[in-house]
């Protein structure tokens, strides 16, 4: 009984470690692909005041 619900218990929070690790990924993700994006925009504006 004990054995289970500590095997119980350990699954559970591994699998909420899991989710946060996750959570945290996609986040860092987003904000990547965020800052990529502002820094694509700046280069196109740089490039094409540049050009004129």
């Amino acid at each position: 009984m004990c054995k289970s619900v500590l095997e119980h218990y350990v699954n559970k929070s591994w699998l909420n470690q899991i989710n946060i690790l996750e959570f945290a990924l996609k986040i860092l993700i987003a904000k990547t692909v965020v800052s990529i994006h502002a820094n694509f925009k700046n280069v196109i504006v740089t490039y094409a005041t540049a050009k004129n």
